[in-house]
């Protein structure tokens, strides 16, 4: 599998929406970015990491203590890789670069193992091409593929722009749950 090597950025709260927030990755020119969507609670986890000032009250959470008990040597054979992308979710794994051997784990967890420990971050590179957007620190607005929106977040953005009479964006948001769920089967909740 070939590789590209990411880092994270930060946090981008989606407009109008108070659930949906973008864990920015970049890769390591700073040239192209991937995002990740998680949840509100997701991203205060990942927020209280970011937050220089929260450094003693994180030092006792499970987390970190658990990531204080690994032997140095699991970080040096372990990577965070993002791998494929199914039903609006990131696939992602940890993966022992020595015997190739992964364990699967949510896209946004791996992310916190990332920001605990330093673990490097990898997406594929098939993947990338085809998700990532270009990346400008000055950008005040980012594209989001709609393929990366779970289905509980199509529906609310699909309710919230029929209410503000969005029409164009809301037929485009009905295409695309018809598309994953072709036979009218009603979509899990995510």
């Amino acid at each position: 599998m070939c590789n590209v090597r990411l880092k994270f950025k930060g946090l981008s709260q989606i407009l109008g929406s108070d659930n949906l927030v973008l864990a920015v990755l970049v890769d390591v020119a700073e040239q192209r970015q991937l995002v990740i969507p998680c949840d509100r609670h997701q991203a205060y986890q990942i927020r209280l990491r970011m937050d220089p000032n929260m450094i003693k009250e994180r030092n006792d959470l499970l987390p970190e203590v658990l990531a204080e008990l690994m032997p140095f040597s699991f970080l040096l054979t372990y990577r965070f890789e993002i791998y494929a992308l199914h039903e609006g979710k990131y696939m992602s794994c940890l993966r022992n670069t020595e015997t190739g051997e992964k364990k699967n784990i949510r896209c946004t967890d791996g992310i916190l193992l990332s920001l605990i420990t330093g673990m490097e971050i990898y997406a594929d590179r098939g993947l990338m091409t085809k998700q990532s957007a270009e990346y400008n620190p000055n950008f005040t607005q980012m594209a989001v593929p709609v393929n990366v929106i779970t289905d509980k977040m199509l529906e609310e953005s699909l309710r919230k722009a029929i209410e503000n009479e969005n029409y164009e964006l809301a037929s485009s948001l009905r295409d695309e749950l018809k598309k994953r769920h072709p036979k009218g089967d009603k979509p899990e909740t995510n």
